[in-house]
């Protein structure tokens, strides 16, 4: 799910690079990409009151006890499937699809040579997401803060992809069989259109454009939920602006934004992920768990950042969740959470984090720039 945004630093990476039409090529490898999104864009604009959901609607919830964390043991290095580093990750169809340097990327899980899906010629292909009929991905361009949003079928790229977008920046994407949904942080938004037909003139936008800038979200048919960061302190100072984790129903032209979770509690949200009934995310203060109507706000494991750029990733298959921060991977139970420590990597910067019924895939980057995409059993 998308891709990454530093509590200290607060830097978002900017990859320079642009978009063309997709160019089939035989297997490569090499080391590439930057860090993604550091966990805040310097996007994040002023609060707008008008879209906002009101501080009172959700009451900052006293922190539950938390379970000490549980050490696994040593350095465990998972299978290196590539050198490659990515940009974000996704998996459907039997595939492994990641963004790098100017290009889609996937590795056939059931074995088989990398391929190159989809090649840009000015843009950074940057978040990507996938389900079982297609993927779709963000591209940043060189030039200026726009962007684009494409998709394609499993089956290949046709020479002019299905795209979206109307020229403003795009960050993190997520699919549903009708909706394609991404994050914009130059203006503060969330915005969603037709999956089936493109273009840039349905465009809906279901946050406010002085919002704080989106850090992730997720689709669920026509539910759309999403984080935004706040205004962290520089230095990764505890304080700041609370970010927020809102609710949308985009079945209609508008939409009011629903806060389900607020306040110094939740810290700055980075990443978002659902459960049967519920909403994860990960935050600088913990993970959290919180019903899909704001109900039940509990933390369920604290977390320790750095000094530096932290990045943050989660995903789940709503029984077991599994979150990254810098290169460090965790996992636990999501009924009752025990955290564990999968592994530790040293110091660098997580690439995005999927999972399946089998594995965990976590793209990895230290500060050396070199890296890769590791894949662990479950």
């Amino acid at each position: 799910m998308f891709t990454a945004r530093s509590w200290s630093a607060l830097f978002a990476a900017v990859l320079s690079v642009g978009c063309g039409g997709p160019t089939p090529v035989g297997s490569d490898s090499g080391v590439g990409g930057d860090a993604r999104d550091a966990a805040v864009t310097e996007d994040a604009g002023m609060q707008d009151v008008a879209t906002v959901p009101d501080v009172a609607t959700v009451p900052d919830v006293a922190p539950v006890d938390v379970p000490p964390q549980v050490d696994s043991g040593g350095p465990v290095e998972g299978d290196l499937l590539t050198m490659e580093v990515p940009s974000d990750l996704a998996v459907a169809a039997g595939y492994l699809y990641y963004t790098h340097d100017t290009t889609v990327r996937r590795i056939p899980l059931g074995g088989g040579p990398t391929e190159t899906f989809y090649r840009a010629m000015m843009s950074a292909p940057q978040g990507i997401a996938a389900d079982a009929d297609g993927v779709a991905w963000t591209e940043r361009f060189a030039s200026s803060v726009a962007g684009i949003v494409r998709s394609c079928p499993h089956a290949g790229c046709p020479a002019t992809p299905m795209a979206y977008s109307g020229g403003e920046s795009s960050g993190a994407v997520a699919l549903a069989p009708t909706r394609v949904a991404w994050t914009s942080p130059t203006i503060a938004s969330v915005l969603v259109r037709n999956r089936a037909m493109g273009g840039g003139s349905t465009g809906y936008r279901a946050a406010g454009q002085a919002q704080y800038a989106p850090t992730s979200l997720v689709l669920d048919g026509d539910e759309l939920f999403w984080t935004t960061a706040g205004i962290p302190l520089p230095g990764g100072a505890p304080g700041g602006t609370p970010g927020t984790v809102l609710r949308c129903n985009v079945s209609g032209s508008t939409c009011a934004p629903t806060a389900i979770a607020q306040g110094a509690m939740i810290g700055h949200p980075q990443r978002i992920a659902l459960g049967p009934g519920v909403v994860f995310f990960l935050t600088n203060n913990g993970l959290f768990r919180v019903g899909r109507d704001g109900a039940g706000l509990t933390r369920l494991a604290t977390v320790t950042t750095f000094a530096g750029a932290n990045t943050f990733d989660l995903a789940t298959d709503g029984t077991t969740l599994y979150w990254a921060i810098g290169l460090t991977l965790f996992r636990c139970s999501a009924a009752a959470c025990t955290p564990e420590t999968i592994t530790s990597l040293g110091s660098g910067f997580t690439q995005g984090l999927e999972v399946d019924a089998t594995s965990v895939y976590w793209g990895t980057m230290n500060v050396g720039r070199t890296g890769g995409i590791r894949r662990f059993a479950r």
